[in-house]
């Protein structure tokens, strides 16, 4: 299979677009109290809400590929748990005790409130932050962390599946689970559930998931890969344009009307897992050259961090730095919105390279640890910093 023992590189540049996707989403709020067009910059930046679900399709890609050439051989579940251990766990738990620890004791002195007082920890302890009433959409600091609850709990039963199943009827589970997700969404709407609802639940979101994994299965077949590749191109331009088609009909993309969260969200999944099949087996050319570029690999290689970090200084800043700027000339607001984003975005990055530097590359290492018999699972190689 092209790619199976080497790490390929366009794969760090879909996680490095897929951050920045996220962060334009959060940060799109420092353009909302701006001028006609500086709010035309914060609608189209909101839509990066989709770089989790591009997340999602990559996730589902490499962790099932993992399982697929690690099937069989010892220790097959010990050392994937243990490896997805070490690479999420330390950064993720830090993070949590940062915030429930320090910044509580924090707003506590400046304030006088308690602003996390009721909030039970084990929702984030256990990864099931995505299941509380509210979906954690409340919760200061770490609302975020739903798609990293709705990743763990995939994580979690998924090498069962792979386990249990041969790969042709793991393909026919991943397309009924695909369409499961379709239809569990369309049943929450005709019952008036919450557009939070729809975009947070596991059960909603499992189609890019099992896309990614659909996607590792055809990778590993040459006749299904050739075949996938003839259509590659018509079935990705099909879901742009049904994509566009619901974006310019509801006058946005996004979880707030019932064609987004069903219909798009499917067309979604699809376009995202037609990606990352190019980034795998397609020819080269001006796309991949793109995705390879140094600048884009690096955000990608940070992202985990950063996806975790990012936050902070946004909610920290944001409302004296918007009261600052409405103080200002309307000539000088949109420079000003402009560096506060230009800011944030380095401070996360920032973040993620000290991440990177001092606490996930050291800890990297520890993967290999637990003793193993055999043969090394080759697609471990391929992509070891999967988010």
């Amino acid at each position: 299979m092209q790619g199976a023992r080497t790490h390929i590189a366009a794969l760090d540049g879909i996680r490095g677009i897929a951050i920045i996707l996220v962060l334009l989403t959060h940060y799109h709020d420092v353009f909302r109290h701006g001028g006609s067009v500086e709010q035309t910059v914060g609608r189209i930046f909101d839509t990066g809400w989709i770089g989790v679900d591009l997340f999602f399709v990559l996730s589902g890609f490499l962790i099932t590929g993992i399982l697929l050439d690690s099937k069989g051989g010892p220790l097959y579940f010990q050392r994937f748990y243990w490896r997805r251990a070490v690479r999420i766990f330390p950064v993720y738990f830090l993070y949590v005790a940062f915030v429930l620890i320090g910044l509580r004791v924090l707003y506590l002195h400046i304030t006088g409130h308690d602003l996390w007082k009721g909030l039970n920890a084990w929702w984030y302890l256990s990864y099931f932050s995505n299941w509380k009433s509210d979906h954690g959409n409340n919760d200061l600091y770490l609302s975020h962390f739903w798609s990293l609850a709705v990743e763990e709990q995939f994580y979690f039963v998924w090498p069962a599946v792979v386990c249990l199943c041969t790969r042709r009827r793991l393909a026919a589970t991943c397309a009924g689970l695909a369409a499961a997700a379709f239809l569990v969404r369309c049943l929450l709407v005709t019952h008036g559930a919450a557009g939070q609802t729809l975009y947070r639940l596991t059960p909603c979101r499992m189609d890019p998931l099992v896309l990614g994994a659909l996607v590792a299965l055809v990778i590993r077949n040459e006749v299904c890969r050739a075949r996938l590749q003839k259509c590659l191109l018509p079935v990705a331009a099909a879901m742009m344009i049904l994509i566009g088609w619901i974006a310019a009909a509801k006058g946005s993309f996004d979880f707030n009307n019932p064609l987004s969260e069903t219909v798009g969200a499917s067309a979604l999944a699809v376009l995202f897992a037609c990606v990352v099949f190019f980034a795998v087996a397609g020819r080269g050319g001006a796309a991949r050259s793109f995705l390879q570029t140094s600048w884009l690999r690096a955000a990608g290689r940070y992202s985990y961090s950063v996806y975790v970090v990012h936050v902070t200084p946004h909610f920290l800043l944001l409302k004296p730095v918007e009261h600052l700027i409405l103080r200002q000339s309307r000539l000088l607001q949109p420079v000003l919105r402009c560096s506060y984003l230009g800011a944030m975005l380095a401070m996360a990055f920032g973040a993620g390279w000290v991440s990177w530097r001092v606490l996930e590359q050291p800890l990297a290492k520890l993967k290999d640890r637990l003793p193993v018999v055999g043969h090394k699972p080759a697609f471990a190689e391929l992509q070891d910093r999967t988010a």
